[in-house]
């Protein structure tokens, strides 16, 4: 899926070293579950259940959208 691959590019270039070790860790378990379901978050279409996922998945919207606020 070459869509998500980019946009979590992006996030690692302009927004993973800004999150905390706690969100990284977060980040990291979320890259063993399947990219549709990635996908579908980022894209806005789903939301994950945890609090913790939320806010990375929001910070991952922002790092592509250009609107890094944290």
């Amino acid at each position: 899926m070459s869509e998500l691959e980019l946009q979590l590019l992006r996030f690692l270039e302009n927004g993973f070293s800004k999150l905390s070790a706690e969100e990284k860790v977060c980040y990291e378990n979320m890259l063993s579950r399947e990219d549709w379901e990635i996908f579908d978050w980022v894209q806005g279409r789903e939301v994950p259940k945890g609090e913790i996922e939320r806010r990375v998945v929001a910070r991952i919207r922002d790092a592509n959208s250009g609107l890094e606020s944290w």
